[in-house]
């Protein structure tokens, strides 16, 4: 729903490989990641990206949130996370 953000957390190991994509029907949401404990975005996936795909590895082990939004209107979307 606009104005709304869905969250999701997962728990991740220092240097794994993480890939994150979202669609949309509209092509109009849009991720942001950032590590839990800093709330320190990840290169390429903060506020001002407005990511629709991330690749990469994680630097550090712990909880990282994926925080799911929308760029205009509703959004109704396919995450996907490997």
């Amino acid at each position: 729903i606009r104005g709304e953000r869905d969250l999701y957390q997962l728990n991740i190991k220092a240097n794994q490989k993480l890939t994150v994509h979202i669609s949309s029907l509209e092509h109009n949401a849009v991720f942001q990641i950032y590590y839990a404990k800093t709330k320190e975005y990840l290169k390429m996936a903060s506020e001002l990206d407005d990511a629709t795909e991330w690749k990469g590895k994680t630097t550090v082990s712990g909880d990282y949130v994926i925080v799911v939004g929308s760029t205009r209107g509703n959004a109704s979307y396919n995450l996907q996370v490997k």
